[in-house]
């Protein structure tokens, strides 16, 4: 079944409105790395600071390109004058890899988009470089990567959005190699077998951890459908939240599977627009 591989660079053959590809070479892993950034009309002529959106694609065919046509729900949104300008970043998050970072450091998901990427677009991008204008989201292995990522650095994000969020267990996915096609080494690859070492980064983990703060500085929205075959597990992940008191908005689609293009076209301007109230409460609090 050949040998557990990530494609860091990966460019759409669509073009879409503000959206341009690039990639950086990554200090972890030695190598490119691919990223898609929109930026919203009127960046060139201005010399305006934005808020920005990191937006994490899921599992199936992983890479940047997945997903970035939801650029234009922002696009066009901005256009309407429904939501303040924004710049929204895609990044390369690997196939499969939950946004972890491997023990061997071979496969660096987490370091690339927090510890490279973020830097990289806030020095080269006029963002406002802040965690009140920070948001992250996703979906599938993206809305676990935005959980996963915004719980454990909750100091660089003010708003999550996780759509459909893939909430594996070890169970679930040490099986992939059988279930998905997936190389037999990706396990050892991605955690070198270790549950404990899966476990210990997961987004219950940091939930729990780091519960004080998210629910005091984070605004979280996750959404799924009610004919996703990961929703038992989304459900748990929610009422674990409600234990530990912690506030967000839990949005339920009917008729709806485990479909990005779905979500996005129901409850994709939503998450956009809580992202923005999230931007603009920051402000109001003096904490941006």
């Amino acid at each position: 079944m050949g040998t557990f591989a990530v494609k860091w660079v990966n460019p759409s053959c669509e073009k879409h409105p503000g959206v341009e590809h690039h990639t950086f070479l990554s200090p972890s892993m030695n190598c490119e790395v691919g990223y898609n950034v929109y930026t919203p009309p009127g960046y060139v002529s201005t010399n305006k600071r934005y808020p920005v959106i990191y937006w994490l694609h899921g599992a199936a065919r992983g890479g940047e390109s997945i997903g970035v046509e939801h650029s234009r729900i922002l696009h066009g949104a901005i256009q309407a004058k429904q939501l303040p300008p924004i710049i929204m970043v895609f990044p390369c998050g690997g196939r499969g890899t939950l946004y972890y970072d491997s023990p061997d450091g071979t496969i660096m998901a987490e370091t690339a988009t927090i510890k490279e990427l973020i830097p990289l677009v806030d020095g080269n991008y006029r963002t406002i470089a802040d965690r009140g204008a920070r948001a992250i989201e996703g979906f599938s292995m993206g809305g676990f990567g935005a959980l996963k990522l915004g719980f454990k650095y909750p100091e660089l994000f003010c708003s999550i959005v996780s759509g459909a969020p893939a909430i594996v267990d070890w169970e679930r996915a040490s099986s992939l190699p059988v279930r998905k096609n997936y190389p037999r080494d990706f396990t050892k690859r991605m955690w070198d077998d270790d549950r404990g070492f899966f476990e210990s980064d997961h987004a219950y983990a940091w939930l729990d951890r780091n519960s004080g703060v998210i629910r005091r500085e984070l605004r979280i929205r996750i959404v799924v459908g009610d004919q996703d075959r990961l929703k038992g597990l989304i459900d748990r992940f929610h009422d674990r939240m409600e234990e530990l008191g912690i506030p967000h908005e839990y949005e339920v689609l009917e008729g709806v599977g485990h479909n990005r293009v779905q979500v996005y076209d129901m409850a994709g301007l939503k998450g956009l627009r809580f992202h923005a109230a999230s931007f603009a409460m920051m402000q109001d609090s003096g904490k941006s």
